[in-house]
C-alpha cells in the first residue's frame, strides 16, 4: 500500500504507535523530516541499500 501526502512545515505524521515523522521545512527541491522511532526499528536510506534488498523490502511492503 502506497500514501502519497503533501504537507507543511511542522506537520506531523504517525506510523502505528511508535513512530513519529515532523516535517522541518523544504528549499531548493529537498525536503528536510524528524524520525522519531524506537531504537530497535532500522531506518535506511534507499541509496545505501543493495538492490536486492530495496526489492525485498519494497515485497515485504506490499505484502504487507
Amino acid at each position: 500500500m502506497s500514501l502519497h501526502l503533501d504537507r507543511k512545515e511542522g506537520e506531523v505524521i504517525y506510523i502505528g504507535d511508535d513512530i513519529k515523522i515532523t516535517f522541518r521545512h523544504k528549499s531548493n527541491g529537498k525536503i528536510t523530516f524528524l524520525i522519531d522511532a524506537p531504537k530497535d526499528i532500522n531506518i535506511a536510506r534507499a541509496e545505501i541499500l543493495h538492490p536486492s534488498e530495496i526489492e525485498r523490502r519494497d515485497k515485504a511492503a506490499c505484502d504487507g
